[in-house]
């Protein structure tokens, strides 16, 4: 991507790992609303980024995320500003699955 076009691409967000000293994200910044389908798998990617120990102890906030998703898509996309943290739950070192959207729409059909 080059740095000398200033504007910004319509449809920006990220999802993003965080707590327990990690902090990882998957972003998007691009002219097509992201599908569900690609939100899927950078969830997946974030996923992987993390190690066997912290995918264990956030499987409850990844699947809420992806149940999240899910029903975005049903629901024809999001609109920005979304910012939305699935925490993980009894957990004492704040790990957390975060969704934002920033601009534009997300998880469309």
């Amino acid at each position: 991507m080059s740095n000398h076009n200033t504007s910004k691409p319509p449809h920006r967000g990220r999802l993003q790992a965080q707590g327990a000293h990690v902090q990882e994200s998957e972003k998007w910044a691009q002219s097509l609303p992201l599908t569900g389908v690609d939100g899927h798998a950078k969830l997946n990617a974030l996923h992987n980024k993390l190690s066997p120990s912290e995918q264990a102890y956030r499987g409850v906030a990844f699947q809420a995320v992806r149940d999240y998703i899910d029903r975005a898509v049903t629901a024809g996309g999001v609109n920005a500003t979304i910012i939305r943290s699935f925490a993980v739950p009894n957990d004492t070192k704040g790990r957390r699955v975060d969704v934002e959207v920033r601009a534009g729409k997300a998880f469309v059909p």
